[in-house]
């Protein structure tokens, strides 16, 4: 599955930018009793391709990294700024195709480019936290 491996490789990543940082991903297995979603914490959603296995020899896979903490792990923000600025350096570092880009090739295909859409970022009041949502898909080539 194309999906799950971007989405690893996308997090080894992220874990050298942001070793402190717990990231967990969509497709990643978990342990026993693992809680995935308590903040803070750095989530990454590589969404499925469609159609699944699409004629063309290229395709677009979209991305969603998520900065998510609450107050009261990071009551100035520090913290928050901090990861959020690191996510969007390494989103940044893949649109210019380098050695970040090729480290997400997989078995059978190359990751051609990438391209930033928009994101989001602010305070969620109904469950009291802060976020930054970085989006963007890449672009992908068989071979």
């Amino acid at each position: 599955m194309i999906e799950k491996t971007i989405e690893a490789a996308i997090i080894e990543d992220l874990k050298a930018v942001i070793p402190e940082a717990k990231i967990i991903g969509l497709w990643q297995e978990v342990t026993t009793g693992e809680i995935r979603q308590e903040p803070p914490l750095i989530s990454v959603a590589v969404k499925p391709m469609y159609p699944p296995e699409p004629a063309l020899p290229f395709f677009d896979i979209p991305v969603v990294i998520d900065v998510i903490i609450r107050p009261e792990f990071d009551s100035k923000k520090s913290r928050f700024a901090d990861w959020s600025d690191k996510v969007n350096g390494y989103v940044n570092g893949l649109v210019m195709p380098n050695d970040a880009i090729t480290a997400l090739d997989g078995d059978g295909y190359n990751v051609t480019g990438v391209t930033i859409n928009q994101g989001d970022a602010g305070y969620d009041g109904n469950d009291d936290l802060f976020y930054c949502s970085v989006n963007f898909t890449v672009h992908i080539t068989k071979c």
